[in-house]
Formats: C-alpha cells, structure tokens, sequence
C-alpha cells in the first residue's frame, strides 16, 4: 500500500523569500526534508568572509530524491527571517551548487 504518494509530474514547487544574516535568499520550500541546506557559492555570496572552519563537521550523509549522495561540508548556526519571524536555525553546507532548500526544522 502507497500512502501520500502523487506521480504528478508537472507539480509546482514553493519558494519563499528569506534573509540569511540580513542578506536575501530565495528557498524552496522541502517538506520532505528535514535539514534547510544551503549550497557553499550561495552562502559565500551572502556572507563572503565565512571560512569552511566555522562549520560543524558532520558524518551525515544526505541524498537526493533519486538516491544520490549530497556531500555535507558542514553545518552552521544561521540567523534565518522569513516575514516577521527571526531565528537562529542549522543550515547544511553542500559543496556543490544546489537549489537552497528549507526544511522541516
């Protein structure tokens, strides 16, 4: 039994407009996932003095909806706002240029 699946093929996907310490971002939106992630070009764009060392290490692996393995460079603490809401929530460093998705958490 397939419970909540959808083969619809042309479904439109949600973005939503962010700032990232002040600086704006647009994510789609990823109810299947649980982390936010950001790519390394997008948040060295958005702040451009962060070094790879102020990231967690992670042993985390992530993949993509088609199974492939989504390389973690680390995660950080980010100040995240979206409309009147502030918080300070992990973002996932990717070292590849992806989609900036925002998650579950």
């Amino acid at each position: 039994m397939t419970v909540g699946h959808s083969n619809m093929t042309n479904a439109r996907k949600v973005h939503v407009q962010v700032t990232i310490e002040g600086q704006t971002c647009r994510m789609e939106v990823d109810s299947g996932s649980y982390l936010s992630m950001v790519s390394w070009a997008t948040i060295k764009r958005l702040i451009p003095d962060i070094s790879q060392k102020q990231l967690k290490r992670q042993t985390l692996m992530l993949k993509d909806y088609q199974g492939n393995k989504i390389r973690i460079l680390g995660i950080g603490q980010f100040r995240v706002t979206f409309k009147e809401y502030t918080r300070v929530l992990p973002l996932a460093i990717v070292d590849r240029d992806r989609p900036s998705l925002l998650g579950l958490e």
